[in-house]
């Protein structure tokens, strides 16, 4: 049981994990595109 908790509390990181490296990925994709049109 106790292993069961520590496998969930690992898939629920690893989630968390996927879904910060895909906001950041989206934040750096808007950031770059707002810095294109401030310099244009």
């Amino acid at each position: 049981m106790a292993e069961e908790a520590v496998a969930d509390r690992r898939r629920l990181i690893r989630e968390m994990a996927a879904r910060k490296r895909l906001i950041d990925h989206r934040l750096a994709k808007t950031s770059r595109a707002l810095e294109r049109l401030m310099a244009g």
